[in-house]
């Protein structure tokens, strides 16, 4: 499942949900219906949907890892681990390239979900520590 994310205009609250179209400076985005559950894209008759215009620069596609979702946009942690030892830490943001394919994390040179995955003996944890709009801090901005 692919779902997108952008800061709503009218309050700065961040909304996740199905890209309706971009325009301009702005996007809109179909969120959640009145019960909190995300509604499909085929049920969108069965309900009332409310459509939320963002800023079209803070939208960003999604991914599931883990039972958890990131953003492009979102800055992130990876760590590896060797039996329970540190050996690396990459801090940077989360982007997408190629398409939904290649999911990185970008710090002046990307690492792929697959490249974190293929680390051989190593277990690697990614944490979500904020977003570049939220947080420039973190990029030293």
């Amino acid at each position: 499942m692919v779902k997108f994310r952008g800061k709503r205009l009218d309050n700065g609250k961040w909304i996740e949900g199905d890209l309706v179209c971009c325009s301009g400076k702005h996007a809109y985005i179909i969120g959640y219906f009145e019960k909190g559950e995300y509604l499909p894209k085929e049920d969108l008759w069965a309900c009332k949907c409310v459509v939320h215009k963002v800023k079209l620069e803070t939208v960003g596609m999604g991914v599931e890892i883990d039972g958890k979702w990131y953003f492009e946009g979102d800055l992130a942690i990876a760590a590896w681990y060797d039996h329970g030892e540190l050996t690396m830490k990459l801090t940077g943001e989360i982007i997408f390239s190629e398409g939904w394919k290649c999911f990185c994390i970008w710090d002046g040179e990307s690492k792929t979900i697959s490249e974190l995955n293929a680390a051989g003996n190593e277990d690697w944890v990614l944490e979500k520590v904020g977003t570049k709009w939220d947080n420039p801090e973190l990029l030293g901005g």
